[in-house]
């Protein structure tokens, strides 16, 4: 995503230190916390990436949505099937967009050689 320059990385939010600290100074973050409550506060992001461990998907996409940011959410979308009513309500109430796929689906920018633009279609 940071690749393609229609993003900015503003924060970087991970409970577990040493990846947190690793992310920050290699992808030269602004800003770390600890507390997503602390980057989902921040007036200065409009977008979120969530790739935790599975089971914590759904109340963290849902907390993002209900910040009003839109989310990036990392596969699998829930940790039980009954969960997905409480996120398509999430999402339906806040109005923002969240989009589910692998990370390493979205970072395939190009095709047998040529970059793709989001307006491409294969």
């Amino acid at each position: 995503m940071l690749k393609t320059e229609r993003a900015d990385l503003r924060c970087i939010c991970d409970v577990y230190d040493v990846q947190r600290t690793r992310a920050k100074e290699s992808l030269n973050a602004a800003f770390e916390c600890v507390a997503h409550e602390e980057a989902l506060a921040l007036p200065n992001i409009d977008a979120v990436v969530i790739a935790p461990p599975d089971h914590l998907h759904i109340d963290l996409a849902a907390a993002a949505l209900q910040a009003g940011k839109h989310v990036y959410l990392e596969k699998p979308t829930t940790h039980r099937f009954e969960e997905q009513h409480r996120l398509r309500e999430a999402v339906r109430k806040s109005g923002k967009v969240l989009q589910c796929t692998t990370l390493t689906e979205a970072n395939a920018t190009e095709v047998n050689g040529q970059t793709l633009d989001s307006a491409d279609t294969l």
